[in-house]
């Protein structure tokens, strides 16, 4: 029995260590890739994921850690893990790529502090505009009731950083001032007519 035993060991240990050369031509006749076939491919996928990377740093939307993935497969690639570091690289890749179409998504979005500005300095001088009508109707005695209330909205409004509404009421606010240093003209001289 203990020579059946060993005979049997022996044979299994002569089947399972099989030369590099037979391994190649096994893995040949399997369809198995060789070696040198994934190194290969392996090259021509990280060569496509460094370009997708460097297109999306050109648009400046590269992301944080996608060159981390392209070094780790390198040193997969050098252990001889070539499965791994294909996974590498197509991470890479997919990143490379979708941080490139998020460049494009966002190459309008943020706010758009010239219009924000320019909101803000047209309700300041709206209001601004109102306060001198209001001060010029009231000097000469003849300033509306709503006017004041026109612009005290309008400076809760912009307080509010609505701005756009602001900037009406303070309009309305000008134009009664404006209208009541008119009527006032208007009617200085005014008196019954028989």
């Amino acid at each position: 029995i203990k020579q059946i035993a060993t005979i049997c060991f022996t044979l299994s240990l002569v089947a399972c260590t099989a030369s590099p050369v037979q391994e190649t031509q096994q893995s040949k006749a399997q369809g198995a890739p060789v070696v040198g076939e994934e190194q290969g491919e392996f090259e021509t996928a990280r060569q496509e994921a460094a370009k997708a990377l460097k297109r999306a740093n050109k648009a400046g939307h590269e992301w944080k850690n996608s060159g981390k993935f392209l070094k780790k497969a390198d040193q997969a690639a050098k252990k001889g893990n070539y499965e791994k570091a294909m996974k590498l690289v197509e991470v890479a890749r997919q990143e490379g790529e979708l941080a490139l179409h998020q460049s494009k998504q966002q190459a309008g979005a943020g706010p758009r502090l010239s219009q924000i500005s320019a909101k803000i300095k047209l309700a300041e001088n709206e209001i601004a505009l109102a306060k001198a009508a209001r001060k010029a109707a009231n000097k000469v005695g003849h300033e509306w009731k709503n006017t004041g209330k026109f612009l005290k909205k309008a400076e809760q409004a912009a307080d509010a950083m609505n701005y756009g509404k602001a900037a009406k009421l303070a309009k309305t606010a000008r134009l009664e001032g404006e209208l009541a240093q008119i009527q006032a003209v208007d009617q200085r001289n005014a008196g019954p007519r028989f």
